[in-house]
């Protein structure tokens, strides 16, 4: 078992006149249930409402899992299930999958439900947590995978008798707009594109064509020169740069073909005769650019002085 065994002997925070009872002269009030394996749990309450309630709530399942056969669920920490889940969930996915897993759960799902227990969760809880989500002013898709995976979690809980009931039944991810695109200036284009060459050329190159296009800065980053047909001033794109590498859609995925602009064939045609030999479009001594660290230390950088300069 993942709890600690220990926890059933902790001292209660007050001395409860009986057991189950209602000691109104203390600021605290304590409940005792005793689970059909022999142990007992108990739980303390600011109000006599909330306590009233839970005793209820942990009767009925006491009664439930007597009728189905199933131990009542011990006490175990929700950041102990989730260590045992992505032990066993990272040998089923690909590996780029088991790093966005491991960053959705450091950063949004661990500090929300880390400390608490599971048998403590509640439908509110799951509510107040997507509501935080929207507030983070996260697109209504990012959302969505970071409650399937919660949810996901909860499922193997359920399934392994760590709780006897899923405790976010009912929820659903409310509609979230997405947030009003910002678009652009042509004198803001300007600017953007001045402060890029003061960087370096391959960013003015690679910001050039995104604001050209319409790409996305993975799918400049990771353009071939196969992938440019200047006969027919075409762009077919099929591929994007990632943290693991150059990766190419899959088949009747986000395969698609843009065209050029006048603007984007002269700058490419110029940059091909410089780099006749070479497979990327943008690389640093024929090696492809590393998109992380390209990104975080070159293209944003650059997107964010057009932000401070232009937002009011």
């Amino acid at each position: 078992m993942l709890y600690n065994s220990a926890w059933f002997f902790e001292k209660p925070i007050v001395q409860a006149v009986s057991n189950n009872g209602d000691n109104m002269k203390k600021t605290k009030i304590r409940k005792f249930v005793r689970l059909n394996n022999g142990k007992q749990i108990s739980k303390t309450f600011d109000r006599l409402t909330d306590a009233k309630q839970w005793l209820a709530l942990m009767n009925a399942e006491k009664k439930r899992n007597s009728l189905y056969g199933i131990d009542a669920p011990e006490k175990i920490r929700f950041k102990n299930l989730v260590i045992d889940w992505f032990s066993l969930k990272r040998k089923s996915i690909e590996l780029r999958s088991g790093y966005e897993y491991d960053a959705i759960l450091k950063k949004h799902i661990l500090p929300e439900f880390g400390e608490r227990y599971l048998t403590d969760l509640r439908k509110i809880d799951a509510e107040k947590f997507i509501v935080k989500l929207a507030d983070l002013k996260l697109s209504a898709s990012r959302v969505e995978k970071i409650y399937v995976l919660l949810k996901g979690i909860i499922t193997y809980a359920l399934h392994h008798n760590y709780i006897a009931r899923d405790p976010f039944l009912g929820v659903k991810t409310p509609k979230i707009k997405d947030q009003k695109r910002d678009y652009l200036e042509k004198h803001e284009v300007n600017q953007l594109l001045k402060a890029a060459l003061e960087v370096d050329k391959i960013t003015y190159g690679t910001i050039l064509i995104t604001v050209n296009m319409g790409l996305r800065l993975s799918e400049v980053i990771g353009l071939h020169w196969d992938q440019i047909d200047f006969a027919r001033k075409r762009i077919y794109v099929n591929k994007k740069a990632t943290r693991f590498g150059i990766q190419e859609y899959a088949k009747h995925g986000k395969h698609r073909t843009v065209f050029m602009s006048d603007t984007v064939y002269n700058y490419l045609k110029e940059l091909q005769l410089k780099q006749p030999f070479q497979k990327f479009v943008f690389n640093e001594n024929g090696t492809p650019l590393d998109y992380e660290h390209f990104k975080q230390r070159r293209f944003d950088k650059v997107v964010a002085q057009r932000i401070l300069r232009f937002e009011p």
